[in-house]
């Protein structure tokens, strides 16, 4: 994985802005949740944000999406129920244009 990046802060409920990667990405998740939850959404074909795990995070966590090398996917990551946060997101992989 290449050592590109997208660096986001939420301080508010809300999304990050879409970012478009190629192959695996990393995504890491730091800072004040402000007892919110944050669920990593990947757009699907129809243009639908769709949830990558079952589970919101409410704490710091990393995460890798495993997608093969050449597989071109956009990423964003959602908070809901905050209250005064801080949370840091930086996403890292392949960009694409």
């Amino acid at each position: 994985m290449a050592g590109n990046g997208n660096k986001q802060t939420l301080s508010a409920n809300g999304q990050t802005a879409w970012t478009r990667w190629r192959g695996p990405i990393s995504i890491s998740l730091k800072g004040n949740f402000g007892g919110g939850s944050a669920q990593i959404q990947v757009r699907d074909p129809n243009e639908v944000a769709e949830n990558v795990t079952n589970a919101a995070f409410t704490a710091a966590a990393d995460h890798l999406l495993d997608y093969p090398e050449q597989a071109i996917n956009e990423v964003r990551v959602d908070l809901a129920a905050a209250t005064g946060p801080s949370l840091r997101v930086w996403v890292q992989g392949d960009d694409y244009p």
